[in-house]
């Protein structure tokens, strides 16, 4: 065994010390993960040095900090000024006052109006009891209504065939769950008054909603993605390298890349936020190429005629320097987003940056420890014909110059997508087309 493949002997030689220490590491990670919560407030984005922020903060300390909930309310025929739909407005716009962390509720029919009968002057809601409006009435309120600056454009469209109740709700600011809460009660308020007036349509948008929406894309990208990506990464890597042990091996080197990376968010406090959601699914993918790295080449070698002991070391001695210059470059990559505006991209930077780190330690130390251990088959070739990848080396280096110009060309022309790229934050389409509240708030819009 030459020298250089004896300073990788202690990797097999301690082999189940190896894999009972990065065992009991993760675990102790694993602890932080209990940490870990969506916070579905939209702020999370703006720092604390943001101009922005700041500016909004000290108006708010100034006067009040309100958030909305609007509701819009639309009948399946005509327009909103009949007896029907103005009761179905009364009744929803008191039930709004109900939904909690409300501080006022705005629709045409609480809309304070002043009338004058002789020397006295009114002021009350604009529909007091929809059942006893007359003809005349209606008439009256609709042209109220749709010469009120303060309500056109605002509480109903100019052809009044679309109204709206807003609700400003002032959160205590106490707890993660005053989002959701509102959220669920609001949902659960509509979903009433749906089933009790089909004939009408609901729609839902507003500052909180959205808050809530976004927490919940999160969390269903962390509910879909992530085991869809263990799935892929099973069957991609079971069918290419053709081992359990390597599929295996590779799905507990990126579980435990992850699990180091997400437990070190929950110790540091760090709230999982739309951004932050995203990290488990990079950290697989950088993860996986170390790994693959190394076990493509220690199952070359071994169908070379070595055997697993010597083909694991052989491998380690190949791939230790091009594996550690990725990682650490990537991981310098990740942690240059500290030097964004945006706290999340901060944080998903350094999350991310822990996790590519703790993939390379997992996948030249835990990796080859678990191989050692594990049985691998691998069937010795005689006589080795050319690999294709052998192949495609010497067409390449053969037409080096017509490749180097084509490739040059094709560069440029794509490049030119350069001047057609726009910046464009329109949170309303980050959103897919499948959740309600963008289809919502864009007919509201």
């Amino acid at each position: 065994m030459s020298s250089s493949k004896n300073r990788f002997y202690p990797i097999i030689r301690f082999r189940w010390l190896i894999i009972l220490i990065s065992i009991l590491l993760t675990v102790l990670m694993a602890v932080g993960l209990q940490n870990l919560a969506f916070n579905p407030d939209s702020r999370v984005f703006f720092s604390q040095q943001n101009p922005h922020l700041a500016a909004l903060e000290e108006l708010e300390n100034t006067f009040v900090k309100n958030e909305n909930i609007y509701i819009a309310l639309q009948p399946e025929a005509g327009d909103v000024f009949n007896k029907k739909t103005l009761g179905v407005i009364k009744e929803l716009t008191e039930a709004c006052w109900q939904i909690p962390f409300s501080s006022r509720v705005d629709s045409i029919a609480n809309f304070q109006h002043m009338a004058v009968q002789g020397d006295d002057l009114w002021v009350d809601d604009l529909v007091f009891d929809a059942t006893k409006l007359s003809d005349q009435d209606i008439k009256k309120i609709r042209n109220i209504v749709l010469n009120e600056h303060a309500l056109v454009h605002h509480l109903v469209n100019p052809a009044g065939t679309l109204t709206g109740i807003n609700i400003n709700l002032i959160k205590p600011g106490k707890s993660l769950q005053e989002v959701p809460i509102a959220f669920d009660y609001v949902t659960d308020l509509l979903e009433q008054f749906k089933n009790k007036y089909p004939q009408h349509k609901f729609y839902l948008t507003g500052t909180v909603p959205f808050d809530q929406v976004f927490s919940q894309v999160g969390q269903d990208d962390s509910a879909t993605l992530v085991p869809l990506m263990y799935l892929i990464i099973i069957v991609g890597v079971g069918l290419l390298l053709r081992s359990f042990s390597a599929s295996f091996a590779t799905l507990v080197v990126i579980g435990m890349s992850t699990v180091v990376a997400m437990g070190m968010m929950g110790y540091l406090g760090i709230m999982i936020t739309s951004a932050t959601a995203v990290a488990p699914v990079i950290i697989m993918t950088l993860a996986i190429a170390d790994s693959v790295h190394i076990l493509s080449t220690m199952f070359a070698e071994m169908r070379r005629g070595l055997d697993k002991q010597a083909a694991i070391l052989e491998s380690l001695r190949i791939n230790l320097k091009p594996v550690f210059i990725t990682s650490l470059t990537t991981a310098i990559g990740f942690l240059s987003m500290n030097s964004s505006d945006v706290p999340p991209f901060r944080e998903l930077g350094n999350v991310v940056a822990v996790g590519v780190l703790a993939a390379f330690i997992f996948s030249v130390l835990l990796l080859p420890a678990i191989i050692a251990v594990m049985p691998v088959r691998i069937k010795i070739i005689q006589h080795e014909k050319e690999a294709m990848s052998d192949r495609f080396a010497v067409f390449v280096i053969n037409n080096r110059k017509r490749l180097l110009f084509g490739c040059s060309v094709v560069m440029l022309f794509l490049m030119l997508g350069l001047f057609r790229i726009e910046l464009n934050d329109n949170f309303i389409e980050y959103l897919d087309e499948s959740y309600q509240i963008r289809l919502d708030t864009e007919l509201i819009a």
